[in-house]
């Protein structure tokens, strides 16, 4: 059950929308900052092939081509799982497509872990798959939770951390089909894709591998 702050909190946040006329998910400037961060990161893709052989350049671009990459799925990943997006389901559809058809990660099996699974239990241990770690005694490569054994490796976790981040997109990736294939994300169960979402699915692996490894091959 709701506490008194969340119910008073969001009841100030309804009203303020309501008196001042606004349609909190109507606003066409998020439209311009999803084409912006589209054209930024797909600039910086085409940039990084152009550059490829001068490392001085190459490695600044690639950099921003990631900070862009994480713009887009910050806004247009994140607002269309929350259909948040106006209020048409082929709009939250359309936008939530670019996640797979750009980065190459499912939007299916992230909408399941992210709202169904994240924001309804966020950080309960067992049920939030956004804090799986290793099970029983095994030692994880990081400490995120009271639940887990500490080793003394952990107290340099600060420094070994964020370049094991830098191939997190990796995990993610493949980790994709073995969520599919059990239909499960730790403890959420997945409902069953449609057709449409397959061909998702399926074409965003497929485009990723194209312009991540093919494409670049033949520079």
């Amino acid at each position: 059950k709701p506490g008194k702050f969340h119910t008073t909190l969001k009841k100030r946040v309804d009203d303020y929308f309501k008196e001042n006329n606004i349609d909190p998910k109507v606003d066409y400037w998020m439209f311009f900052r999803y084409a912006l961060f589209l054209f930024l990161c797909f600039f910086s893709y085409i940039l990084t092939i152009y550059f490829h052989n001068n490392l001085l350049l190459v490695v600044p671009i690639a950099a921003g081509y990631g900070f862009f990459g994480a713009l887009v799925a910050m806004t247009c990943t994140h607002d269309a799982s929350h259909f948040a997006i106006t209020h048409r389901p082929w709009v939250w559809k359309m936008v939530g497509s670019v996640h797979d058809l750009v980065h190459g990660s499912s939007m299916f099996t992230w909408r399941h872990q992210h709202v169904l699974a994240h924001h309804l239990y966020t950080n309960i241990d067992g049920a939030d798959p956004d804090i799986v770690t290793a099970s029983g005694d095994a030692a994880d490569i990081r400490r995120i939770k009271w639940s887990q054994k500490w080793l003394s490796r952990y107290f340099y976790q600060h420094i070994y951390i964020p370049f094991l981040y830098c191939v997190l997109g990796i995990k993610t990736r493949l980790q994709d089909f073995g969520i599919l294939y059990r239909m499960r994300n730790s403890a959420v169960r997945l409902n069953r894709p449609s057709a449409s979402q397959w061909a998702v699915f399926i074409a965003g692996k497929c485009i990723h591998v194209t312009y991540r490894f093919i494409i670049p091959a033949f520079f």
